[in-house]
């Protein structure tokens, strides 16, 4: 992930990320989406560190006949190796032609990451999913 550096204090550093995610989904159940595609592939959090997000969602059938868009934004921290949401992240619905559809993100204690998921409405077959973030992290 290409970072710019936005400056440093007397004991952490900060920097600036455009991150991208992606996915086929294919089933009802959250599937996960990876950076770049590339399975098990996440936005990880080193301990100490914390990321400030927006994050734009796109979900498109294979089909064209159904598309979704969701928008998250929040703060995300790794304190002592414990990895949660500062807060509730603010989900924004931009527009589904289902009200089936879901995204959803989450912060990973397990792996230490931000996660994005999404799945399909009941009618719908293999969806694309693509995500792109803004992210601020310091560390």
């Amino acid at each position: 992930m290409p970072a710019i550096t936005t400056g440093t204090t007397n004991s952490k550093e900060g920097h600036m990320s455009l991150v991208g995610w992606a996915a086929e989904v294919t089933i009802t159940s959250l599937t996960e989406l990876f950076l770049n595609g590339v399975a098990s592939n996440r936005l990880t959090l080193a301990t100490g560190s914390a990321m400030a997000f927006d994050i734009t969602v796109l979900g498109f059938s294979a089909t064209g006949t159904s598309s979704v868009g969701y928008n998250f934004k929040g703060v995300i921290k790794n304190l002592s190796g414990t990895t949660s949401f500062t807060g509730s992240p603010l989900k924004t619905v931009l527009g589904e032609s289902s009200a089936d559809f879901d995204v959803e993100i989450a912060a990973d204690d397990t792996n230490d990451a931000l996660t994005i998921s999404a799945k399909l409405d009941t009618g719908t077959t293999n969806t694309d999913f693509i995500a792109w973030g803004n992210i601020l992290r310091i560390r």
